[in-house]
């Protein structure tokens, strides 16, 4: 798996990354995603929408087993990033598949609610 060269976030409570493995774009997060990082986080995901778009991307895992905590602030840039995906042609369309930590209901009960909301691409495995 080779790392792309996009921005990643390295914070003192929160950290995200992004790697390429063939059509599947791998994000790390990790730490507490609140207010401290909203910002970064909406532009972290637009960077990770713009290069699945390009490389025609199959689909996006999202790793979430070390996030320990992601505010509605937050959530409201995934809930943006799923639209953008939603809104794009057929052809540029990718799967969102969220890993989440089975010993953190919170994070089945929140990316479920994510994924109920646009079920032909998103989705969540443990």
């Amino acid at each position: 798996m080779t790392a792309f060269p996009l921005p990643v976030i390295q914070h003192r409570t929160f950290d995200a990354s992004l790697a390429i493995d063939n059509a599947t774009l791998r994000v790390k997060l990790a730490g507490t995603a609140d207010l401290l990082v909203q910002q970064q986080l909406a532009s972290f995901l637009d960077a990770v929408h713009t290069c699945a778009t390009d490389h025609l991307a199959t689909s996006v895992l999202v790793d979430l087993n070390d996030l320990g905590f992601i505010n509605s602030s937050c959530l409201k840039s995934m809930v943006t990033w799923i639209f953008k995906v939603r809104t794009e042609d057929k052809p540029r369309q990718y799967q969102i598949i969220f890993l989440t930590d089975p010993k953190a209901r919170w994070q089945q009960r929140s990316f479920h609610a994510l994924s109920s909301m646009c079920a032909e691409l998103v989705s969540t495995q443990e």
